[in-house]
């Protein structure tokens, strides 16, 4: 048995063809099990108890770790414990590189940006999924001092939260489907999920954000009640 990391976002299919039907989508991180077997390019492998194809060039082989007779004795060796200062300051060193590995994740998903992995822009022979009409506001929180026979005198509190309001295209003639992803867009903004916000390979304010309100128009609806093209407005808020 082989053991492979996914490296970008992929879907688990019935045959190994780019049209086979997708029995459940793979995560990026995600690990599965293979059982080296390979036609074209695609492995047959097992993720959530479930046997497919998946494309090789999104999975990563893992290595396995051999046990050595020195690395059995050094798990058994009593670990000290530290001090607390030198305690805290690893803590505090391990939050730093948490949160930096987290941001490079983000800025990874491509040079036209994405928010988190449920909304990424792309522009390829398969799919085109981009936002326009970009606007970031970002204000300033001062407090107003009323001076008796004098103009107020005004004191700066510190910054406001950045706002960023943007119109993605949703067209299934772009390889896009318009209600699925206006239905996962939907669903983010219910729930209060924040994710850095990246925007031609740069995190847009200091903090991940969160969607506050959408707007959509449905502009084109076939005779069967399918959703073809629609527009969508998402107005995002830093969280902090």
């Amino acid at each position: 048995m082989a053991t492979y990391k996914v490296t970008a976002r992929s879907g688990l299919r019935v045959r190994s063809k780019p049209n086979g039907t997708i029995l459940t989508a793979m995560p990026y991180g995600t690990t599965v099990s293979g059982d080296g077997k390979k036609q074209g390019g695609w492995y047959h492998v097992k993720y959530k108890g479930r046997w497919g194809w998946s494309y090789g060039q999104y999975l990563k082989t893992v290595a396995e770790k051999k046990k050595t007779v020195a690395s059995i004795a050094a798990k058994k060796k009593p670990a000290k414990k530290p001090k607390t200062k030198k305690a805290n300051s690893k803590k505090k060193t391990d939050t730093k590189k948490k949160t930096d590995e987290s941001k490079n994740r983000a800025k990874a998903k491509g040079t036209l940006g994405c928010w988190g992995t449920d909304l990424i822009f792309e522009v390829n022979s398969k799919k085109i999924l981009t936002a326009k009409d970009i606007k970031v506001s970002q204000d300033s929180r001062w407090t107003k001092h009323n001076i008796l026979q004098n103009v107020p005198r005004g004191e700066f509190s510190g910054p406001d939260t950045m706002g960023v309001t943007l119109t993605i295209t949703l067209s299934a003639e772009h390889g896009v489907k318009p209600r699925s992803m206006v239905e996962k867009i939907r669903k983010a903004n219910r729930s209060g999920q924040v994710e850095y916000l990246v925007i031609g390979g740069k995190i847009m304010g200091s903090n991940k954000m969160a969607i506050t309100a959408t707007s959509e128009a449905w502009n084109t609806i076939y005779n069967k009640g399918e959703l073809v093209k629609a527009k969508i407005d998402v107005t995002f808020m830093e969280y902090s």
